[in-house]
Order: structure tokens, then sequence, then C-alpha cells
């Protein structure tokens, strides 16, 4: 399944082959509905596959975790906001130099 959602039609910058993308993952997700609820023919209708999927293998089985939580009492850090605040206009321009930011 990996492999088959893997497949680059186009090129990406800086993307890892051993790696997915959203989409990708989005793909696998899918084809993996349908091989377990539509080819044993538990399920008729792809959308329903995939909502049974997510809801019965993948959310049951997640451990939730609060990352709000680690975000504020973990990531963010004081000294290094003030940092990014006060060189917040050379870091765009270079976010915008390297094609990131655009739409």
């Amino acid at each position: 399944m990996f492999i088959s959602v893997a497949v680059d039609q186009v090129e990406m910058e800086g993307k890892d082959n051993n790696a997915l993308c959203r989409y990708e993952f989005m793909e696998a997700i899918v084809r993996l509905a349908r091989a377990k609820y539509m080819d044993t023919a538990k399920e008729s209708v792809l959308s329903e596959a995939v909502r049974r999927i997510i809801e019965d293998d993948i959310l049951k089985s997640w451990t939730w975790e609060p990352w709000m939580e680690f975000r504020i009492n973990s990531l963010w850090q004081m000294d290094i906001a003030d940092v990014i605040m006060v060189n917040i206009e050379g870091i765009k321009k270079l976010m915008l130099y390297y094609n990131y930011g655009r739409k």
C-alpha cells in the first residue's frame, strides 16, 4: 500500500522518497478502506468504508495526546518568540524567497 501511494507523479522539492505527503496518506486510508471493507463485501459504498475504517480502526486505537498543553508548556518559549518577532520581516522575506508561504 505504501509503495502504491508513494509513487511520485511530480517531483516535489524536499520530499524524501520514503515519506508520504498528506494527500498520499489520505489515499492510503482510502485504499485500505476499499481493501478491508469493500473487497470483503462488508460495505458497498466507498465513503461508508472510509468512514468505518476511520471510526472503527483508526480512532478506536488512537491515543489522544494533550498537544496544546505540550505546545504551551514545552514547545513555546518566550526568548525564542522574542527573537522571532524582532526578525519577523526578514523571516517572511526568506520564506518567500524559498517559495514557502505561497498560495
